[in-house]
């Protein structure tokens, strides 16, 4: 593996494990204060400070930010590889002609040596 598939997985996964963990946050937020809401006299509107209002928002974008980080880092690494896999498969069938040009270019020699 090279050193930038390397650096690649490593920043998809970070960025998988901080989608994880924002989108936990953002439904534990959203869960709590639509419990708060519900379960007393005043409206849910009074319920929603504005820490929380700030902290589910942040937490939502940081998921979806997130999100579209490890989507870009898995599709970006993904056609690297595919572009890697077919240099690859052209140098192979490079060395597989020059290798048989070789070795014509051998039986040619015997030919013109031979008896």
């Amino acid at each position: 593996m090279t050193k930038d598939n390397t650096r690649n997985r490593r920043a998809s996964t970070i960025f998988l494990i901080v989608f994880v963990i924002s989108s936990l946050v953002a439904g534990v937020l959203i869960l709590t204060s639509t419990a708060r809401g519900s379960g007393g006299s005043t409206s849910a509107a009074d319920e929603w400070s504005m820490g929380t209002i700030v902290a589910t928002l942040t937490s939502c974008t940081t998921a979806l930010v997130t999100l579209f980080g490890f989507i870009s880092t898995t599709a970006l690494a993904w056609r690297k590889e595919q572009r890697e896999s077919a240099a690859a498969e052209l140098e192979q069938e490079r060395k597989r002609i020059d290798l048989e040009r070789q070795r014509l270019e051998l039986g040619q020699k015997k030919k013109e040596d031979g008896p």
